[in-house]
């Protein structure tokens, strides 16, 4: 299933509701991430709820978001991967995000 990607706002927070698989040729963050980030945005959330697959492509894309965001001096966070990509996420990736499971509480620790 080709991977979408929709934003929405929440208390000054941008979410990003991902579904699909992260993988190669489909659609990435970095696009509208960079354009989020020309407007100003501070703060944001990968929902991974919907993500079925991630592969290196995948993983990718989630460091390059994590540097532009860092970068711009602001914070990212995910929230719900499922286990698979959890664990696909915590070998590559452990110490650079934080794993939310309740929507409410990514979204303070980004703007805190």
């Amino acid at each position: 299933m080709k991977c979408t990607i929709s934003t929405r706002q929440s208390e000054g927070v941008t979410i990003f509701d991902l579904v699909g698989r992260m993988s190669f040729p489909d659609p990435h963050l970095q696009t509208t991430l960079a354009g989020l980030l020309k407007e100003g945005r501070k703060g944001f959330v990968i929902n991974l709820e919907g993500v079925t697959y991630m592969d290196s492509y995948g993983i990718n894309d989630l460091v390059s978001a994590y540097n532009a965001v860092k970068q711009a001096g602001t914070r990212i966070v995910l929230l719900r991967p499922n286990h698979n990509v959890k664990k696909t996420i915590e070998i590559t990736m452990k110490t650079i995000f934080e794993f939310f499971e309740d929507e409410a509480a990514a979204i303070q620790a980004v703007k805190g």
